[in-house]
């Protein structure tokens, strides 16, 4: 299983790697910041965990009609 992880200002992606590997050991995480095109990147996961402005690109992009 992939989960896409978009985090928020002040917390970078490389921060989110334990916090992903305990909530989810055995899936990939796909970690990214919070900038123009994070939620398309994430659009193959399974599962997506945003917050933040991470939230606001995620919702964006289904509002725009993205996966």
């Amino acid at each position: 299983m992939i989960i896409g992880w978009i985090g928020g200002w002040g917390v970078s992606p490389a921060e989110l790697r334990p916090h992903a590997e305990a909530h989810a050991p055995g899936a990939r995480h796909v970690l990214l910041a919070p900038v123009s095109g994070a939620a398309e990147a994430a659009a193959e996961a399974a599962a997506a965990v945003a917050w933040s402005l991470g939230a606001r690109r995620l919702l964006e992009a289904a509002a725009r009609g993205g996966r």
